[in-house]
């Protein structure tokens, strides 16, 4: 009997937690979107005019031809990884304290707002996907997707890691605000540095094993890799990956749960 009511419990938490997340998640939605279709435009230009900036260099200065694999859908792929990662990281630095209104309600708690925040990209990001994927097929690029399953989770492990980073930065730019200037300063540079529209292989030696160090290239490589039969995944570092995803989920949950009370007082 016992047991069964604590499984009872167990399931009202997870079906209010799902319940509350969708909540927020409409509520985002709504504050982001509204029923303007220029917001809607502006999020779709914002992941394609870089695809199409440098897809249309790199045809300039080595042809359209050069590689052994199709360069604009190359650039799309990381770009598609890039955004969510630079998106979700930007919205998750403003969150609490756009949010913390609602967090008078005993119910809902910060980390609910990003868990909303999560799906808000996630959705975001699948719809640019479609769009993109339609127009490669109208312009007739090669889309052929070598390891489908493997692609799909390198990007999903990409989302994870995105989130592990946003929950440190969403506590700590509480509390710091010029760590949201810092961080944004950065996504410029990380941008280039993270093999977005090149593939590690390409770099010279000296070059390729300090870019190396920055974890995205290791997701953009494993990406790239199983997206590309002419490309390889031999420069991912599995456990790399693993402990730059999982480092600061540990420190983000250690800082929420240290500092939850001070964030929904607004202090």
């Amino acid at each position: 009997m016992n047991k069964y009511k604590h499984f009872l419990q167990k399931t009202s938490v997870i079906h209010n937690f799902l319940a509350i997340v969708h909540a927020l998640y409409l509520r985002e939605i709504n504050t982001r979107f509204g029923s303007k279709g220029i917001s809607y435009l502006v999020a779709l230009l914002d992941a394609v005019v870089p695809i199409l900036i440098f897809s249309l260099v790199h045809s300039a200065l080595r042809g359209e031809h050069h590689t052994t694999y199709d360069h604009a859908v190359f650039v799309a792929v990381g770009f598609l990884g890039f955004n969510f990662f630079k998106n979700f990281l930007r919205a998750s630095m403003d969150l609490f304290e756009s949010n913390f209104t609602i967090y008078s309600y005993k119910q809902i708690r910060p980390i609910h707002s990003l868990f909303a925040l999560y799906l808000v990209e996630f959705i975001v990001i699948f719809f640019i996907a479609v769009f993109l994927l339609a127009v490669g097929f109208v312009l007739q690029r090669d889309l052929t997707v070598e390891h489908f399953t493997m692609v799909l989770f390198a990007f999903l492990w990409l989302t994870f890691f995105a989130f592990s980073v946003g929950l440190v930065l969403s506590v700590l730019a509480h509390f710091f605000k010029g760590i949201r200037k810092i961080v944004n300063l950065m996504f410029l540079p990380l941008m280039f540095l993270s093999a977005l529209f090149y593939s590690v292989d390409s770099l010279p030696y000296l070059f390729r094993e300090y870019i190396l160090w920055n974890p995205l290239v290791h997701f953009m490589e494993m990406l790239h890799g199983n997206y590309f039969e002419a490309l390889d995944t031999s420069y991912v570092s599995y456990p790399y990956m693993f402990f730059w995803t999982f480092l600061p989920l540990w420190i983000g949950l250690y800082l929420y749960r240290l500092l939850e009370k001070k964030i929904i007082a607004h202090d």
